[in-house]
Parts: C-alpha cells; sequence; structure tokens
C-alpha cells in the first residue's frame, strides 16, 4: 500500500489512510489506541470515526499519544428527537461526554470534524432555532474552529441511492465506486464490500486471518463485482 497506493499517486490526500469506523463504535475495542500506533507505525494516516458517547480526555490524550491523524464526530442533530430517530441514542448523554472533554478540544490537540447526515424522512429536519443551538453547542465545548461537513443527504454504500445522480455520466441511480479504492475489513477479518452496510447483507470475500487468504485476490473480485452491479444496471 505504501509503494503503490492509488490515491498517493494522484490525489493530494494523505494515502495510505485507515479509517476505524463501524456505526460509531470503534472506542468499543479495548486495544484501540494499540491499533491506532500500529497504523502509524506502518505509516499511514488514520481516522477515526466516533459518535462520541465513550469519548473521555484521558481516551482523547491516549489516542493523541498512538499518533491518531484525525477523528470524526457523529453529530447529526441538536435536537434530541432528530438526533434519536437517526441514532436510536440520546443527546444529553453525548452532551455530556463532549463537555468533559472541553478543555482538550479548545487546546487543538488533535485534527477534528464534525459529520452530519439528515434523517431519510423529510418530516424529522432539523429547524433553524435548531441549528442556532447547534453551532451554539459547538462553540461551548470548544470546536467551533474544526471542520463541519453536512448536515448531508442520507446515504448507504451497501448498494445504491435510489434518488441520486452522476451529472457528469448522467448516471441514475448513482453506484459508489469507493468500494474498488478501499478496503473493509471488521473487527473478526472479514473482508466486506462496504463498512457502511445498513441493511446487514454483507458480503463476505474472505478472511485476513485466514493463511489462505489473498489480498490480490480479493481486489480482483471486488472490481468484477463492482463492474458486473454497473453492467447488471444498464441492461
Amino acid at each position: 500500500l505504501n509503494e503503490n497506493h492509488f490515491f498517493r499517486k494522484y490525489s493530494a490526500k494523505m494515502c495510505p489512510r485507515i479509517t476505524f469506523c463501524g456505526l460509531g463504535a470503534p472506542l468499543l475495542h479495548p486495544e484501540i489506541s494499540q491499533i491506532v500506533r500500529i497504523a502509524h507505525n506502518a505509516g499511514m494516516y488514520s481516522q477515526l470515526v466516533t459518535n462520541g458517547m465513550l469519548l473521555t480526555p484521558e481516551k482523547l490524550q491516549q489516542l493523541k499519544d498512538a499518533h491518531l491523524d484525525e477523528m470524526a464526530i457523529s453529530l447529526h442533530s441538536i435536537n434530541s428527537d432528530n438526533y434519536f430517530a437517526i441514532t436510536g441514542l440520546q443527546i444529553n448523554d453525548l452532551k455530556k461526554a463532549l463537555l468533559k472533554c472541553k478543555n482538550f478540544f479548545a487546546e487543538r490537540k488533535l485534527k477534528f470534524a464534525i459529520w452530519r447526515v439528515k434523517h431519510p424522512n423529510p418530516v424529522i429536519q432539523d429547524t433553524i432555532q435548531d441549528e442556532m443551538e447547534f453551532q451554539s453547542f459547538i462553540h461551548e465545548i470548544g470546536l467551533e474552529w474544526c471542520e463541519i461537513l453536512g448536515p448531508s443527504e442520507p446515504w448507504s454504500r451497501d448498494g445504491y441511492v435510489q434518488t441520486s445522480k452522476c451529472v457528469a455520466v448522467n448516471d441514475n441511480p448513482f453506484w459508489c465506486n469507493k468500494i474498488v479504492f478501499t478496503v473493509n475489513t471488521d473487527w473478526e477479518g472479514n473482508m466486506v464490500l462496504c463498512c457502511n452496510d445498513y441493511n446487514y447483507e454483507h458480503v463476505n470475500l474472505g478472511n485476513a486471518f485466514d493463511d489462505n487468504f489473498s489480498f490480490q485476490e480479493y481486489m480482483m473480485t471486488v472490481s468484477y463485482t463492482h463492474l458486473r452491479a454497473h453492467e447488471t444496471l444498464r441492461h
């Protein structure tokens, strides 16, 4: 990956990069800091995506010491009803966790981003008042300086987004190309097509811990699967 990574050759982004995610819960792993350190020592840019519920100043410092490059916090809404509809979690629990970390955030010890995604139901949307409260809370916890992405339209990479169009090729629906350029592995080592398989329709393409596993065969299978999906869609 270090020698031949596609995006290292053709992109300005830090590559190869590894993202620890999975519906917001990588911090559940008891050795997440050690895993981040391994990624750093392997020469990878590391990002961790979390719902923030398990964040503490101590955990943040451990991740910084392990050379985590970036953390993304999924804070989709400050409205308690909307947040619960999107995540199934309580916004007050997240607020308490983030407020305990405000000094760490304010000192800018680590690169942060806030990720926001809308609920699929158009009725469940933030109001102008919700947005004002959201911005106020971001300032209160000391993250007003970080990048805020969204709120974007709901999406899923376990298939295609029915309402999306790629204007460049007049393609509807629009299939995600990311599976060709990313390697998705769950915590048990299963190689799957997508890290955001919200419908739980995993396609297992082998196990990284298997002595017979071939990374090259895995990438060929992913590319073939993606091409076949396009061909099926066209016909």
